[in-house]
């Protein structure tokens, strides 16, 4: 955008009555709102006006503004999110880092820290072809403003800190450069260091903000007594993928019951990431606080702190990572392979087991992903044909996968239409173990966010999730030896 004179300018969008964007020949102010109603209204704001740069109170609007972030890189709209805050905690620089923010700011800002903000972003990949440096450069080299400052005290001196500062290729940094609103002279040198450490040592988060930080945890998250991830040095956890044909067979609920079975039996702490719209954390009752999808792309490096400031940790002991949000909030996308086998690989650095909730599909190359687990479970109720006709097509196609996959029969009853035996001669599988039906209990545990291992225990059904949770651990199995059925094709 060019000002009066013709002359190309940075152009803002300023969300929030007491934050000040200084004025300079670099850049002007399109539109200032007093109140953020909501991240939809701002966001089509900034659809209608196009601005460089959004510049949100990050301490009146911190929730919306880091929603307006995300929604503006999902949209990969080429516009730049800068929060504008006074606060100095890590966590939410890390927080806004994932939201995929580029910039914070104090909230009025000198025209000095302004200017060498817009540059250090400049310079970062995602708008090296922006053409943002050459305006700044031209209508106002760095270091030649004057001492003026904003209408508060003027902040101290920041540090900005780069790949290029920390020694690293800038592939591997966080596409976002974060100028803290407040830095202690005697102590920024110390600061400074420990981010470039945190650089040096691959964390990509811990590098976006001044100091080295330990992962988020939510208050809410903090009294569970269950061990932290903390496996010694060379030890692996197994991945085990959870499938069906098609939906409706229990796959989700097994899946959950399972983990929480799972961390009872061996008290370890077991991780389930969930591929597909996040119902594992509908059948605890809660919601994802940020999902693998939102770890910005720049993001190249992915370890387990990392991935740990994603989880949503249940009191049992589980810890669940989901990829996508609920479908009203973003739809599932393609998943990246390289980055599942980068997650998964951090996963198995820090938990003994990690249950994948995989999506229902029988497209062959979706399959895929199969490849990156150990184990696959196959989830099939004997009730009718179409079933084990869409379980024996996903069967099939995991087999070019080089996939063998357990079949765990579910919600089996006595009088069933087909039999185990049935339906494991069509699926060419030996029945690994089954769990009867009991829908009343299923849908109540469904609608009132409480698993069945934990609000019915003594349940058939939570006795045979706990059987088939030991089976996996390889811990002995009370009761009768299971019924083994013959392999046909």
């Amino acid at each position: 955008m060019a000002d009066m004179h013709g002359q190309p300018v940075v152009t803002f969008v300023v969300i929030g009555e007491d934050v000040t964007v200084p004025e300079a020949p670099c850049w002007q102010v399109a539109e200032q709102l007093t109140t953020l109603t909501d991240w939809q209204t701002a966001l089509e704001t900034v659809i209608a006006l196009t601005p460089q740069f959004v510049v949100v109170d990050g301490d009146r609007f911190a929730p919306d503004a880091l929603t307006l972030a995300r929604q503006v890189r999902l949209q990969t709209l080429p516009v730049g999110v800068l929060l504008a805050t006074d606060r100095t905690d890590p966590v939410f620089f890390q927080e806004a880092a994932l939201a995929g923010v580029d910039g914070v700011i104090p909230r009025h800002p000198s025209p000095e820290q302004l200017h060498r903000t817009l540059l250090a972003i400049a310079d970062t990949p995602r708008w090296r072809q922006s053409g943002i440096a050459d305006i700044l450069n031209a209508c106002q080299p760095a270091g030649t403003f004057s001492e003026v400052t904003s209408t508060s005290e003027r902040s101290p001196e920041v540090t900005v800190l780069t790949a290029e500062a920390a020694g690293v290729p800038e592939v591997d940094a966080l596409e976002a450069t974060f100028v803290p609103p407040h830095t202690e002279t005697d102590t920024a040198p110390q600061q400074k260091d420990g981010a470039e450490e945190a650089f040096k040592e691959g964390g990509a988060v811990a590098a976006a903000v001044e100091t080295h930080v330990s992962p988020p945890v939510p208050p809410t998250e903090t009294a569970f007594e269950r061990p932290e991830p903390s496996f010694a040095a060379g030890q692996r956890g197994r991945v085990i993928a959870l499938s069906s044909g098609r939906g409706g067979v229990g796959k989700t609920t097994v899946l959950v019951n399972l983990a929480i079975a799972l961390a009872q039996e061996t008290n370890e702490p077991i991780a389930v990431l969930d591929l597909f719209i996040g119902d594992t954390l509908v059948l605890i009752n809660a919601t994802a606080r940020m999902t693998i999808s939102e770890i910005p792309e720049a993001v190249r490096e992915v370890d387990l702190a990392l991935l740990q400031s994603c989880a949503l940790r249940h009191e049992t002991g589980v810890h669940f990572f989901t990829w996508f949000f609920a479908p009203e909030r973003n739809l599932p996308d393609y998943i990246d392979l390289n980055r599942l086998e980068a997650v998964l690989k951090a996963l198995r650095e820090g938990y003994p087991y990690i249950l994948v909730d995989t999506p229902v599909t029988l497209y062959v190359p979706d399959l895929e992903l199969l490849r990156f687990t150990d184990e696959v479970i196959v989830i099939a109720v004997p009730w009718d044909l179409l079933s084990v006709r869409a379980t024996r097509a996903l069967t099939m196609g995991m087999r070019q996968w080089g996939v063998t996959p357990k079949l765990l029969l579910n919600r089996v009853e006595s009088n069933s239409e087909l039999s185990p035996e049935f339906v494991a001669n069509q699926l060419g599988l030996e029945v690994w173990d089954m769990i009867p039906n009991n829908a009343r209990l299923a849908v109540h545990a469904t609608n009132s966010g409480e698993p069945i291992i934990l609000n019915h225990p003594e349940s058939d059904v939570a006795t045979a999730i706990r059987r088939a949770a030991r089976r996996l651990a390889g811990l002995p199995v009370e009761g009768p030896r299971r019924r083994r059925f013959p392999l046909f094709f």
